[in-house]
This record gives structure tokens, C-alpha cells and sequence, in this order.
């Protein structure tokens, strides 16, 4: 007997001992068994209900890298080619490295968002709710090492000021060398 159990977008099927899991996000999904058999019977019946393209071996899943050894038991999710983007997007691709997103000697506090008209026009130029939303996909990706230095920047996201842009660009930089 079969019994499926799901939370949010990853789907669990069990039928006697085999075990396939499912993981779908938006128009992208890969599919991981116990028992090789039991893929390809999924496969046929989605493919009954809707029109699929099967890539063979997972290479690459939402803008992640996806390496793995069956032999060594490893799985390594990178985002290289993304940060590479961000980097370049944000036009610090040959910024000097450093080892710490978030410098602790810098406090960042409301009193340093923008407080006039002009210095809240000329912050819309450097794009930070932009740079946060990618630092946030690199979380939920495979950057936990973020979190808290993104968290802290993203409390400013409604006003942001210089010090919150430098604060995000240092981010990057750790990001370069990390």
C-alpha cells in the first residue's frame, strides 16, 4: 500500500520499503528513490497529466549547481554562477575580499537611513531592495552563513541609507572570497 505525505512543495511517496521523494517549485521538480523502478512509474503517470521534459541526472536546480558522487554518498549545491551575477550586477565582480559579511564595529540603526528628499532619491540609484531579495535567495539556497548580517540589512528595506549600501556591499565582498 502506497501513502502520500507532502509539505508545502516536497512530496513523499512510500510504497512497502521504497521511499521516492519530490520536490517541485513552480515549473522546475526532481524526483529521488530508493528503488529506480519506482521514478519511472511516477514519471508515466505525470506524464499523463501534464506535458514534462525528463534532463536525465540532476546537473542544476533553480540556478544551483547540484554534484553528486553516489560512491562517496555526497550532494554539494553551489551557487557560484549566481553570485558571479550578483556580483557583476552590482558592479563589484574585482572587489577585494573579505572574510566577515558583517563587520561587528558597525552598528546599523534607523538613524542612518536617508533623511532628505535628495539623499532618498540619490539611494534608489544603488538598487537595495534588489541586492537584499538576491542575498535572500542565496539563504534559502545554500548560504545559511548569511542569515543574520541579511536580516539586519533587511529591516531597512522601506529607507535604506549609505551605510546600509555599504553594509550590503561588504556582504558581497565576503561573498567573493567565501
Amino acid at each position: 500500500m502506497a501513502s502520500i505525505h507532502s509539505t508545502h512543495t516536497v512530496y513523499r511517496l512510500i510504497k512497502d520499503k521504497d521511499i521516492l521523494l519530490m520536490a517541485i517549485y513552480v515549473d522546475n521538480s526532481t524526483i529521488t528513490e530508493s528503488f529506480p523502478s519506482l521514478i519511472n512509474d511516477i514519471q508515466e503517470k505525470i506524464r499523463h497529466i501534464f506535458k514534462i521534459t525528463l534532463l536525465g541526472l540532476i546537473s542544476w536546480l533553480l540556478g544551483m549547481e547540484v554534484t553528486c558522487d553516489r560512491e562517496s554518498r555526497t550532494l554539494i549545491l553551489s551557487q557560484k554562477t549566481y553570485i558571479d551575477s550578483l556580483l557583476q550586477k552590482f558592479n563589484i565582480e574585482k572587489c577585494k575580499p573579505v572574510s566577515i559579511p558583517l563587520d561587528p564595529s558597525i552598528q546599523l540603526s534607523r538613524d542612518q537611513c536617508s533623511t532628505t528628499p535628495e539623499e532618498t532619491t540619490e539611494m534608489k540609484k544603488f538598487l537595495y531592495q534588489e541586492l537584499i531579495g538576491g542575498l535572500i535567495w542565496l539563504i534559502t539556497g545554500s548560504r545559511p552563513d548569511l542569515v543574520f548580517a541579511v536580516g539586519s540589512l533587511s529591516r531597512f528595506l522601506d529607507n535604506p541609507g549609505m551605510t546600509h549600501w555599504k553594509t550590503g556591499k561588504q556582504v558581497l565582498q565576503y561573498l567573493k572570497g567565501s
